[in-house]
């Protein structure tokens, strides 16, 4: 598969390409990233000319952070990790036969409702195996203790097949517990399921009990860390952002007072990604979710698609400045017209490079005006 020089310099920027790399380079953090890619921006840089030039580039690097401290991104840290071409390469085409693929946050088809939800603190990439498709429907997500009873697992069996009922994906992390039990719930029901993993990848691919959902194109496994990756509590604590960014709403089942499922709801409370449901038993850590904001949720809740259980479920945005060219509009009752995004987009912006979230907030803005002029005229001359 071919990548393009951007998503290679994110690659070479942003990820491990295996284990022995991890006690010897330091990949940047999403913040960090942005940070490289706003001062690539202001001075008429793109990532990709960092693989044609670094030393001109990084000749005037200057991190835009007010206070950065000065050994945080240094220059030679920046060289260090471009210069391993060899090591991605070699990846990259074992992943490649391993059905592995890449989505870095340049590309068109990264997860709208990351970009919109996580702005600069999105992910730099995804590695991921099964339905992209899955990723622009409908979803909601499951999270609690890798320690459950069996009165959990029948709550968690209970509310997964709902969602399924009513349309959704359900979007979990993968672990023991509460998150493998709703997904392959999911699964067995019949509909589809998204796992946002912390680790391991390849070896989780391979598990029987989610082989018939990737053949059957009702799952996607994907993951912001090297698809060989072991498990660490910082990458666990990270990924919870994902699975409430892609989620309508969220659904806590069993949570301690401390701990991922504790930290990551809490972290959603704060920036309202979505709604917080926590199940409304006696355990301490609910409990004290339902005191800090989370909607409590009774043994007999039976509709995910009430106005008060999801946020608003957002349609394809056409005005989506990476969305594919020649998108269809449509109207109730007829196809008005073909509008191309990208080419309304090159023209706004004149080929300069666009990255960060505030850049790509104000011409997904004029976008959306272009747009619904077009549309406006086409409607008064079908209508006339």
């Amino acid at each position: 598969m071919h990548y393009t020089e951007t998503a290679q310099a994110i690659l070479l920027l942003t990820c491990y390409f295996n284990k022995s790399e991890v006690k010897d380079v330091r990949p940047l953090t999403p913040l960090q990233y942005s940070r490289l890619a706003v001062w690539l921006h202001q001075n008429n840089y793109s990532p990709a000319s960092l693989l044609k030039g670094a030393e001109k580039v990084l000749a005037h690097w200057q991190d835009p952070k007010p206070g950065a401290k000065k050994n945080e991104i240094t220059t030679e840290r920046l060289k260090q990790l471009l210069a391993r071409g060899g090591s991605m390469a070699f990846a990259l085409e074992q992943w490649t036969k391993q059905g592995v693929n890449l989505i870095t946050r340049a590309c068109a088809n990264y997860p709208q409702k990351i970009r919109e939800k996580l702005g600069d603190n999105r992910p730099p990439v995804f590695f991921t195996i099964g339905n992209l498709a899955l990723l622009n429907q409908p979803a909601i997500g499951f999270v609690g203790s890798r320690e459950i009873t069996q009165d959990d697992e029948s709550f968690t069996q209970n509310k997964a097949k709902l969602a399924v009922s009513q349309g959704f994906v359900v979007v979990s992390g993968g672990a023991k517990g509460i998150d493998q039990t709703a997904m392959l719930t999911a699964l067995d029901e019949g509909g589809s399921s998204i796992g946002v993993l912390a680790d391991s990848l390849l070896r989780t691919s391979t598990s029987k009990a989610y082989r018939e959902g990737l053949r059957d194109k009702r799952l996607l496994l994907l993951s912001a860390f090297y698809p060989e990756a072991g498990f660490s509590v910082g990458n666990a604590m990270a990924r919870n952002k994902s699975i409430y960014a892609l989620s309508e709403t969220v659904l806590v089942v069993k949570s301690g007072i401390k701990g991922g499922t504790w930290e990551g709801a809490n972290e959603n409370l704060k920036h309202q990604w979505c709604p917080l449901w926590v199940r409304n038993n006696e355990q301490l850590g609910n409990q004290e979710l339902i005191k800090l904001g989370g909607q409590p949720m009774a043994e007999d809740f039976a509709c995910f698609k009430s106005s008060q259980a999801v946020a608003k479920v957002q349609e394809p945005a056409i005005n989506d400045l990476f969305a594919i060219p020649n998108s269809t509009v449509n109207t109730p009752e007829k196809t008005v017209m073909h509008i191309n995004p990208v080419e309304i987009f090159n023209q706004q912006t004149k080929g300069a490079y666009i990255e960060t979230q505030a850049e790509v907030d104000a011409y997904l803005k004029a976008l959306k005006e272009e747009l619904q002029a077009a549309l406006e005229q086409q409607q008064h001359i079908t209508m006339g």
